[in-house]
């Protein structure tokens, strides 16, 4: 719904295998002049009691859906066995990130990059006092060092030119991106197919329907996270490639709505 500078976008989901629960999104693209996140509103129904369940109002549920989508992906697409996870970037993603694979996946070593190195830092602080010293927890100043130890490789910027090289990438990695995916803005190289066994989405129509040409080029060998078998190729690495499936906010804010009901 378009009014003046920008307009109102609506998303709708659904979940009703299980909680019964369907609602929407909506959040605006009007000029941002204050440089803060854009506030969106997720309403939850239940179709079963014919009833609005709650309203979750701000930014931070987007970040949570983008890392559990990741972490769902993580846990069907890399080793179990995983012992070090690499994360570049140190913002507000980056933690929800790191948090969401730490659910799924129990490592020995987290190896944190951000050009900045100061907020890597503040970020290490911040996990260790989380999990404790339940693993170790480093900042290194070369990205190419903690790519080419990782297991699992988690890219969580804004940058408009890669961050890392395809090279640096050990075989059976599982490496994922939030970050631009458009031909003249992306965090991973163009040659990231070169290698990998697969590449995953999981919103293969929304990947395939991108207003700007996506940086791939061709994206007709991109699988869907719906229907991802892992390849019997032992060499190469899995690539996800997060779209933020739309609607998938409803579900999650369902599950906290449900979650904080129950600790009242």
């Amino acid at each position: 719904m378009s009014a003046g500078e920008g307009s109102l976008t609506f998303t709708i989901g659904a979940e009703l295998a299980t909680s019964q629960s369907i609602g929407f999104r909506v959040y605006d693209t009007y000029p941002n002049r204050n440089g803060t996140d854009t506030d969106q509103t997720v309403a939850v129904y239940s179709s079963v009691e014919s009833k609005l369940k709650g309203l979750i109002v701000g930014s931070r549920l987007g970040v949570i859906r983008t890392a559990a989508i990741n972490g769902y992906a993580m846990s069907m697409m890399s080793s179990e066995q995983a012992e070090t996870i690499c994360l570049i970037g140190a913002g507000h993603h980056a933690y929800y990130q790191l948090k969401a694979a730490l659910t799924v996946r129990n490592p020995k070593k987290v190896i944190l990059f951000n050009r900045t190195q100061e907020k890597a830092n503040t970020l290490r602080d911040r996990i260790i006092r989380e999990y404790k010293n339940k693993f170790d927890c480093v900042v290194i100043d070369e990205v190419e060092e903690g790519v080419k130890t990782a297991d699992i490789i988690i890219c969580a910027t804004s940058s408009p030119k890669p961050i890392l090289d395809a090279s640096w990438i050990k075989d059976g990695a599982y490496l994922s991106s939030i970050g631009p995916k458009f031909a003249d803005r992306h965090e991973l190289p163009k040659n990231i197919r070169q290698r990998a066994s697969v590449i995953v989405t999981d919103a293969l129509d929304q990947l395939q329907s991108y207003s700007k040409p996506h940086f791939l080029g061709d994206t007709s060998d991109v699988v869907s996270l719906e229907t991802f078998d892992a390849p019997n190729n032992p060499t190469g690495y899995h690539v996800f490639l997060s779209s933020g499936r739309s609607g998938t906010e409803v579900v999650v804010g369902d599950r906290i709505i449900d979650y904080l009901n129950h600790q009242q």
